[in-house]
C-alpha cells in the first residue's frame, strides 16, 4: 500500500519560505511546488519524512494566498498533497 504524502508549512511573512516538511513512502521522491512552479526535489528518509529548505524566488510567490504542492511517484502511482500559506505583501 503506498502512503499518501503530507505536507506543512508554517505562516510566511516577507516572501520568504521556511523550511517545508512532510511524510511520503520511505526513499522516496518528493517534488516540492509553489502555486503549480517546481521548487526542488527532495528524497524522504527510511522512515518517509523529508525537508525542503530550499528558497523559493520571488517570482514563484505573491502576496496573499499560495499552495505548496508535495508529490511522489511511487511503482508507478503519483499521489500528492497541498497545504496553503498566506504571503505579506511589506
Amino acid at each position: 500500500m503506498t502512503k499518501k504524502p503530507t505536507v506543512s508549512c508554517t505562516e510566511v511573512k516577507l516572501r520568504t519560505l521556511p523550511p517545508i516538511d512532510g511524510t511520503a513512502e520511505a526513499n522516496s521522491s518528493v517534488v516540492v511546488s509553489v502555486s503549480g512552479n517546481v521548487m526542488g526535489t527532495v528524497t524522504a528518509n527510511g522512515s518517509g519524512v523529508w525537508t525542503y529548505t530550499g528558497n523559493a524566488s520571488s517570482t514563484m510567490l505573491s502576496a496573499g494566498a499560495n499552495t505548496i504542492t508535495a508529490s511522489e511517484a511511487v511503482s508507478g502511482v503519483s499521489s500528492s498533497a497541498n497545504t496553503s500559506v498566506t504571503l505579506d505583501s511589506a
